[in-house]
């Protein structure tokens, strides 16, 4: 599956934290490095498993352990109206 930032998201990269911004509600939603790597990773096109698996490549983590935490993640980012299901530019 792929998954994009809502329209009215805003992404800040900091040195290891990132800050979204909702323009529409004005609320902002913090996260960690992992976090922010994520964003970075789907915004780039990826799917989310591929994303799911560079990060436990690079983090040296197991794929079980980063696998729940970022699906825990985008469920909130999702419920949260944050991120959005889309679909590839090529499909």
């Amino acid at each position: 599956m792929y998954y994009q930032l809502a329209d009215n998201i805003t992404l800040t990269e900091l040195e290891d934290e990132a800050v979204l911004l909702d323009l529409a509600s004005g609320r902002y939603y913090g996260l960690n490095a992992v976090g922010a790597r994520y964003l970075s990773l789907l915004n780039s096109g990826r799917s989310d498993q591929e994303c799911i698996r560079e990060i436990a490549e690079e983090y040296q983590q197991s794929l079980t352990v980063v696998s729940t935490d970022l699906v825990e993640l985008r469920a909130d980012l999702l419920a949260n109206g944050l991120l959005v299901l889309h679909s590839p530019a090529n499909g």
